[in-house]
């Protein structure tokens, strides 16, 4: 329903006409007409005095109807939501490199999975503990990380190893970018307080 509509349905559960709200308001029956059909809108004022005729609030004055607006609202995940999503999937990414290293028994593969596994647990508390030298820690941990699949790449004993670490290496670089990203900073900036952005 549109704010005209609204003002209309308003109007005719009062029993007024259009002159009756025109002569309240000190405006032409025009204009009145023209708020009722969406071709212009109230200004605050003029909602205001819509909202004590009416007998309502101006939030019932001006609502829309929740169908119009709760589909755009279900379908938007804030940047929370995603970080959340990208620590849930960066977890099950460490885990499976942990079985894999198990399965491999190769000891670098195995030190990356200890880093990765330890790099998630800091991923999980920043999802409480919000501030911009947590998103700063994690960032040089990240960045440790790389450096730790670059030598378990060169010292890998199997080909396996070796691929598994490359693909290491270029997810640390995916979750460094992602990090950097404008929305992940003011995330840890808003909600940690303080620090730059």
């Amino acid at each position: 329903m549109t704010l005209g509509e609204n003002l209309q349905r308003l109007r005719k559960e009062q029993g007024l006409s259009q002159e009756d709200v025109a002569q309240a308001l000190f405006v032409t029956r025009q204009t009145i007409s023209k708020w009722e059909t969406d071709k212009a809108e109230p200004g605050v004022d003029n909602l205001k005095a819509l909202a004590d005729l009416y007998q309502v609030t101006l939030d019932q004055l001006t609502s829309r109807t929740q169908t119009e607006t709760a589909p755009k609202e279900s379908h938007e995940k804030t940047p929370s939501d995603q970080y959340r999503t990208m620590a849930l999937i960066r977890l099950a990414v460490w885990l499976a490199v942990a079985a894999a290293g198990q399965l491999d028994g190769g000891e670098p593969l195995q030190v990356l999975a200890f880093g990765g596994t330890l790099g998630s647990a800091a991923v999980f508390l920043s999802l409480w503990v919000r501030s911009t030298y947590v998103w700063g820690g994690i960032l040089c941990g990240e960045g440790l990380g790389i450096l730790v699949a670059a030598i378990c790449t060169v010292r890998a004993e199997q080909l396996a190893s070796g691929i598994i670490s490359v693909g290491l290496a270029a997810m640390f670089c995916v979750w460094v970018k992602y990090l950097s990203s404008q929305p992940v900073r003011q995330l840890f900036y808003k909600e940690g307080g303080g620090g730059w952005v």
